[in-house]
């Protein structure tokens, strides 16, 4: 029996001012179950959905014991019954289920997901998937919300009106019961059923890892958050040091973009104004302006800069001679009387001259600043010119090739800075906002959000964490048992083997083969020493940039671009590869990966070039999708399926990791799974996705007391002494 079901809650507002709508807030409350069901079949003609609900709570009814159990009763019955339970963001759904006891392990469909992936990528499709959105898009009738005008009061579902809360939830099931049979037929038709099975199936995964979470040590985040405010602190005064030497006496803030980038450049644009108007373009249903003229000569480049920037110079400094130095002055009438309070009392303005600071600053003829140039048309912005990470990258490396360690030194703290900032504010402070009094972070994690098919997730973006086992955060992360271990289990090279996959390299087959370690390269080429000689220190560093010329990388400092050049020599037959990406995106308007997951690139264009206007995004969707999209689920899925019935539980995935919460009983036989069900990913490929894989898959297990320090236990295809 298919089951359209929809559930409405009590929420609580948060700190931020957001709702919180999860069951694991003691004081959210289910309101009421909606369902609806299609009527018998006429001669296989597809026939109403018919909706009912079930009201457990609301401020207008007084609804007995018995009665709430009589309604429990007949919601599980109708669980039992259900072959496959269909629903709009079903994930929400499925966990408040669970935590109110019900009882559901059967197949589901998410019309939010069917929707994502019927849009196949492109970005000006995925502008929003909610059911009302959805529903225009399909074709398929929703009635007016109703309900809106109350939440947008900060109504929640107890509150608002029995008479218009329960019609709406009701309509809703119907709505996403005919926005399944649209998306179903139309999901078919485009071949797309292999990766629509999979993505419902790791869908209840997924919730399941939410609905268990992770365990999170308050204390030791609050060490890691003073470690950070510590080196933001220090860093912060290298900047400012470094600023008031290059500026003089007039303060810049490293925190401005427009005042940063004068510091960078000792340039300004003459017209902020007009300089807007020159290189950017307000566009029709964007929020922000694109930016055009960015394909100049470098000639007209430097004419523009020369043109319609003006230089920065230092400044000396004297006391303001309106306010003499108070920053305020005293306005006066016509009659004399200077401008007072109701009280009488004299009213002090801002002063316009030296705008409130007491002093005026005096330019000079002396140059300020580091005085670098902006490298070429796409470095400019709204502000001036870039600021941004990778440009600084590129900046320190030109600051060290030519001796300028005052600037090098400059642009490594302003690097990270940017990274340390980052830290606090998206995972220190993100974690520490959304961790429960139980200690458990229950983070959402999105399969709607991204082009490419992979995991995003919010509360705090765990899927932004950098790679890698030195991110001090991790640490925070331990087990929810005493005396338990966290393990993580790690593809290897994974985007690498896949482009080799994909491309049909001969290279990059030979090269996983033989165990060449293809991160050494990198250190090699970036370094410019033999592989023999890069340092382990040189290869960590290096693995950053590995994998970039798989997703069209091509542009960084001299040495980067000197990489990304003899990667693609080395391994020609994935540049010949994305020759034939953007032949088929210009000529098709479509790309196909093994899955059968598609990227729409209706609009691609070539260049004089020859290659595609959407380059990056043509060579990368491929790599990045079947790898963290369709291949790291399947073995998130038969892993889940693997550890059912034990106590320890999955927690987390990210990039072409998983994590396990591993129960101490369970120490020995867990880590054992976890190899078992690796080493049959390849199996799972070609029976989800009929396709075999000719280059093989590789994984390493490590385990410890928490995410960060952790010990190998299974790598290069042997077990440690302790497991073996």
């Amino acid at each position: 029996m298919k089951l359209v079901l929809d559930v409405e809650t009590k929420s609580t507002k948060r700190e931020d001012g957001k709702n919180d709508l999860m069951p694991h807030n003691p004081e959210n409350y289910l309101v009421s179950v909606h369902m609806a069901q299609q009527g018998l079949e006429v001669e296989g003609e597809e026939t109403p959905w018919v909706p009912w609900n079930y009201v457990f709570a609301h401020d207008e009814l007084d609804i007995s014991a018995e009665e709430a159990q009589s309604n429990y009763k007949s919601v599980q019955n109708m669980m039992d019954k259900t072959t496959l339970l269909i629903g709009h963001n079903i994930k929400f759904d499925l966990q408040w289920l669970w935590s109110c006891g019900w009882q559901y392990d059967g197949a589901v469909f998410d019309t939010m997901i069917g929707e994502y992936i019927l849009t196949k990528g492109h970005s000006l499709w995925m502008t929003s998937f909610s059911l009302k959105e959805t529903c225009k898009r399909r074709k398929v009738a929703l009635k007016d919300d109703a309900v809106q005008e109350w939440f947008d009061k900060g109504y929640t579902a107890n509150q608002i009106p029995r008479d218009i809360l329960l019609p709406y939830g009701d309509q809703d099931c119907v709505a996403t019961g005919e926005l399944y049979q649209a998306q179903r037929k139309e999901i078919i038709k485009s071949s797309l059923v292999e990766v629509t099975h999979m993505s419902m199936t790791f869908l209840p995964v997924l919730a399941r890892m939410e609905f268990s979470g992770a365990k999170i040590d308050t204390e030791e985040l609050n060490k890691i958050r003073d470690e950070y405010m510590t080196e933001k602190a220090e860093l912060e005064n290298t900047i400012q040091t470094t600023i008031r030497d290059v500026m003089g006496v007039k303060p810049y803030s490293h925190t401005s973009p427009e005042q940063l980038s004068q510091v960078i450049y000792s340039r300004k644009p003459k017209d902020k104004k007009a300089w807007k108007e020159k290189f950017f373009k307000k566009v029709a249903n964007k929020q922000k302006p694109i930016k055009i003229n960015r394909y100049m000569p470098e000639h007209v480049f430097k004419q523009v800069i020369k043109k319609d920037c003006s230089y920065v110079f230092k400044h000396e400094v004297e006391q303001c001679h309106k306010c003499k130095g108070e920053g305020k002055y005293q306005k006066y009438r016509k009659d004399g009387k200077p401008y007072s309070d109701k009280q009488g009392k004299p009213i002090k303005y801002k002063c316009p001259a030296c705008e409130g600071t007491g002093v005026l600053y005096i330019p000079t003829q002396e140059l300020a600043g580091l005085c670098y140039n902006p490298e070429n048309p796409h470095w400019i912005t709204d502000k001036g010119f870039t600021t941004s990470k990778d440009d600084l990258e590129l900046l320190r490396y030109t600051a060290s090739q030519s001796g300028d360690e005052r600037a090098e030194k400059f642009f490594e703290a302003m690097i990270r800075l940017n990274a340390v900032n980052t830290y606090l504010s998206s995972f220190v402070e993100g974690i520490t906002k959304n961790v429960r009094e139980d200690g458990i972070l229950h983070a959402n994690f999105n399969q709607t959000t991204t082009a490419t098919g992979r995991l995003s997730s919010s509360g705090p973006n765990m899927q932004n964490m950098p790679r890698g086992k030195t991110f001090p955060v991790k640490r925070a992360f331990v087990s929810r048992f005493d005396g338990g271990s966290i393990l993580d289990v790690d593809f290897s090279q994974l985007e690498f083997r896949v482009a080799g996959e994909l491309s049909g390299c001969k290279k990059v087959a030979e090269d996983i083969e033989a165990g060449v370690d293809v991160h050494r390269f990198t250190a090699s080429i970036l370094n410019d020493i033999p592989e023999e000689e890069v340092t382990n220190a040189q290869r960590t560093h290096a693995k950053a940039d590995t994998f970039k010329p798989l997703y069209g990388g091509e542009y960084g400092t001299p040495a980067q671009e000197k990489y990304y050049k003899e990667f693609l020599e080395k391994y020609d037959g994935v540049k010949a590869w994305h020759k034939v990406l953007q032949d088929t995106a210009i000529n098709t308007g479509v790309i196909t990966i093994p899955s059968g997951r598609q990227y729409a690139f209706p609009n691609t264009e070539r260049r004089k070039s020859g290659e595609a206007d959407e380059k990056t995004r043509i060579v990368n969707y491929p790599v990045q999708g079947f790898a963290t999209g369709d291949i790291v689920p399947l073995a998130v899925i038969h892993l889940a399926r693997a550890l059912k019935g034990l106590k320890s539980v999955l927690f987390n995935t990210v990039h072409d990791s998983i994590c396990v919460d591993v129960h101490p009983d369970e120490i020995t036989t867990v880590p054992k799974i976890v190899h078992d069900v690796m080493k049959k990913v390849d199996t799972h490929i070609e029976s989800w996705y009929n396709y075999k894989m000719k280059i093989p898959l590789d994984f390493e297990i490590s385990m410890g007391v928490n995410w960060l320090d952790q010990e190998p236990i299974y790598e290069k295809g042997k077990w440690s002494d302790e497991f073996a």
